[in-house]
């Protein structure tokens, strides 16, 4: 049984190795042009060691014979540009490849050089194990790059012309071993960490949003009450008005003293200035329209076709179904797309990734419904996994309260609430019959778009 396991449990952790790189920094790292650069300060440092006298007697090299040495690091960074668009698990699966032909390079140098000069590039092939650890993020339930790093290593047994190799490599590879997976490690760590900062910052951003649009409808409503006493009290006025009108006729003026006058005058005025502010209260509106400038029209299946498109490639072994209406969507959310993309990311990683972090789903069902008649809409994510604990869907999504342990943040169910709550809806969490997780996010547009 154990024979039949590990193929299952190499291609876990191959698809958990994937989901740790950065797979865009690794294609930006592997263009051409740094191939190029790479060669050129290859050949640089190879003319350099090789040409001076003094140092050509010191090292024992040849400059062709170590050139060629970097040639399979070369070849293999370079295939990868012969076709365009090439999917990153590929550019990542190459750069597995780089790297043991890298070690490759560096162990020919020593083991083709002087032993005095070998232990100096002891030094170079050092710092390549930690780059390579860092850039690939290798740690033990991980190790692919350590693969590259013994294939490579031993690759340049059979340049042994002094007998010195199997001296470095025992020397090596127990240091290297510990270093590549540390390096990893704090790798990996540094990612969580960036992650739990930028999942915190959104939190917190759309809690103070959500405050700001309690606060902004609060005093909607109290605009709204001022218009109606400031209308009563423009009705009230307005037999004032027309007498001071009549009180400013000069046949009228002539039978009242001086001081009467300039009191008329004050009063009427004020009684002017008040009926202007009341018309420009009822012109502008003020308050009324304060949510809808947040809003932003957002063509909702195409981004929950880019949100699904990504997690599928995160989770290749997950099935993702995704159903949409026929017809097209775009309606006014709070936040935009981005709004969209963080309730349907998290909710589908959350599927995938299952409580402990390990055990996820195997089929996800994401599903979109529009209720045209009440302005709402249902995004609802099912899942065939070990389902939610009783007392998250009896209480909800708590701040820094995660299903998940050690392996989750406790910040992607609440911030999938906080976000429903700024768009007037609702988080509602529930397993299925069948077993699994069903949850449900609800959200309401007014009814003038």
């Amino acid at each position: 049984m154990a024979f039949f396991r590990l193929p299952l449990f190499l291609k876990r952790s191959f698809a958990r190795w994937l989901r740790q790189q950065d797979l865009r920094f690794l294609a930006d790292a592997a263009t051409l042009r740094s191939w190029v650069q790479a060669l050129a300060f290859v050949v640089l440092l190879l003319l350099l060691l090789t040409q001076p006298p003094l140092i050509r007697t010191f090292m024992g090299l040849s400059f062709w014979t170590a050139l060629l040495c970097f040639f399979p690091a070369f070849l293999v960074g370079s295939l990868i540009h012969i076709q365009k668009n090439i999917p990153p698990p590929i550019v990542a699966v190459c750069t597995l490849g780089t790297s043991a032909g890298v070690f490759f390079f560096c162990m020919s140098l020593m083991v083709l050089a002087k032993p005095t000069a070998g232990m100096l590039f002891g030094i170079f092939y050092l710092f390549a194990v930690a780059f390579y650890g860092w850039l690939l993020r290798a740690t033990p339930q991980t190790p692919f790059p350590l693969f590259s790093l013994w294939l490579g290593t031993l690759g340049a047994w059979w340049l042994d012309q002094n007998g010195f190799f199997w001296i470095f490599a025992a020397f090596l590879l127990p240091i290297s071993t510990p270093v590549m997976f540390w390096f990893g490690g704090w790798a990996c760590q540094s990612d969580l960490r960036k992650r739990e900062y930028e999942n915190l910052r959104e939190t917190l951003f759309t809690q103070n949003r959500l405050e700001q649009s309690a606060q902004v409808e609060t005093m909607r409503r109290s605009l709204t009450k001022i218009l109606s006493y400031v209308h009563e009290l423009n009705n009230q006025l307005q037999p004032i008005v027309s007498g001071a009108c009549i009180l400013q006729d000069d046949s009228v003026q002539e039978n009242i003293p001086e001081q009467a006058r300039e009191v008329l005058r004050d009063l009427d005025g004020a009684v002017r200035r008040v009926v202007e502010i009341s018309r420009v209260l009822h012109r502008g509106r003020i308050g009324e329209d304060e949510r809808a400038h947040a809003l932003i029209h957002t063509e909702v299946c195409v981004a929950l076709q880019r949100v699904v498109e990504r997690v599928q490639k995160m989770y290749p072994s997950v099935q993702i179904q995704l159903e949409l209406p026929t017809s097209v969507l775009s309606l006014p959310i709070s936040g935009g797309e981005t709004t969209l993309h963080r309730i349907a990311e998290n909710l589908l990683l959350n599927a995938c990734q299952g409580q402990d972090g390990r055990n996820g789903a195997k089929h996800v069902w994401l599903r979109l419904r529009y209720d045209a008649a009440q302005h709402e809409l249902f995004l609802e994510v099912e899942d065939d996994g070990v389902g939610l604990p009783p007392y998250l869907i009896e209480q909800g999504p708590s701040l820094m309260v995660s299903t998940k342990g050690e392996a989750g943040t406790g910040l992607g169910l609440y911030n999938v609430s906080l976000l429903a709550r700024t768009n007037g809806g609702e988080l509602r969490l529930a397993n299925r019959r069948e077993g699994g997780a069903s949850i449900s996010v609800s959200m309401r547009f007014p009814s003038e778009f």
